[in-house]
């Protein structure tokens, strides 16, 4: 039976979370009634308010370092600066401008990065930041959980390739365990750089960088992610698996509810994901494998975590944006 066939609990019963009753009937309720997704958007929501907080206060602590002016930066295109904060060359003006002053120096090390970084995969180790002790929750070490390194979509039927794990947080030291993974965040995660990696990349690009992705775990080899393709009209997943095979690979199977087009067209697929560096960016046994493939082509991951560049290059050039969202 599917993992997500479980029954739901009584209204103010706590879902009973182990392995019969599936990772999305653990998503849906958990202790005292509070579910697991309820759990993590009140933690969420809550550091938010404290962020906003903090923030207010320092500009209204009277501004320089917490509320800073940005600095117009002249273009090689327009090189001459105006005591107007305008930039310009001859009779031509810069269309743009900034509050403060204009410089000429033309490299801006302010300026925001493109969206789409590209680079070749046998950089992989350099380009992606990779999972480490230090930068991943120490309580996954403790629940037996290693998803350090960096991991290669081994299979995949869609041009997603490299993927990290570094910034995940987990919200409980004890199973079931809801695991938020970052991948939306800067050279966190890798597509092909080809038309449909790019297209793909662009669809994320309408999100936030500070999206997760939540992996729900029974225990430290068995559980599932959580998407809102469940609902989704005309794809309808019923499960995104996640399984260990050993210390270095884990299955991915993906498969659709009756009714599904995608399902019908396309069937139930899996894909194994593989780690290929360990965590001090040394090569695994797959390192070799995964240059081997038809996956070591060109990649992209994203540049930055700016929402105003990343939306901003859906429909215009890098150059423009960074006019923009500076």
């Amino acid at each position: 039976a599917a993992l997500c066939a479980a029954p739901a609990p009584a209204s103010g019963a706590a879902a009973v979370c182990d392995d019969t009753a599936g990772f999305e009937a653990c998503a849906a309720g958990g202790a005292g009634g509070i579910s697991l997704l309820q759990q993590t958007a009140k933690r969420d929501g809550d550091a938010a308010k404290r962020d906003h907080a903090v923030a207010g206060d320092a500009v209204a602590a009277g501004g320089g370092a917490a509320n800073p002016v940005a600095q117009r930066m002249c273009s090689k295109n327009f090189p001459e600066c105006h005591s107007n904060g305008w930039c310009y060359h001859g009779l031509a003006w810069d269309y743009f401008r900034w509050p403060g002053s204009c410089n000429a120096d033309y490299e801006d090390p302010e300026t925001a990065p493109c969206t789409f970084h590209q680079w070749p995969a046998k950089d992989a180790g350099k380009e992606m930041i990779l999972g480490t002790s230090m930068n991943m929750d120490p309580k996954l070490k403790q629940l037996g959980i290693d998803l350090t390194g960096l991991w290669w979509m081994r299979g995949n039927p869609v041009p997603e390739v490299l993927a990290s794990f570094a910034r995940a947080e987990v919200n409980s030291s004890t199973f079931p365990v809801m695991l938020s993974v970052p991948n939306n965040l800067a050279n966190h995660w890798s597509w092909q750089a080809n038309t449909a990696g790019e297209l793909l990349m662009t669809f994320y690009s309408t999100g936030s960088p500070q999206d997760v992705m939540q992996i729900i775990m029974l225990n430290a080899t068995n559980g599932g992610i959580h998407t809102s393709l469940r609902d989704f009209p005309g794809i309808y997943v019923d499960e995104w698996g996640f399984h260990q095979i050993n210390n270095d690979e884990w299955d991915r199977p993906t498969t659709f509810q009756n009714g599904s087009i995608i399902g019908t067209i396309f069937g139930d697929s899996n894909y194994t994901l593989t780690r290929v560096l360990h965590e001090d960016g040394s090569p695994t046994k797959f390192w070799n494998t995964f240059l081997d493939s038809n996956d070591a082509i060109g990649q992209m991951s994203f540049g930055n975590n700016i929402e105003c560049m990343r939306q901003c290059q859906i429909l215009s050039t890098c150059w423009l944006c960074q006019r923009k969202c500076r």
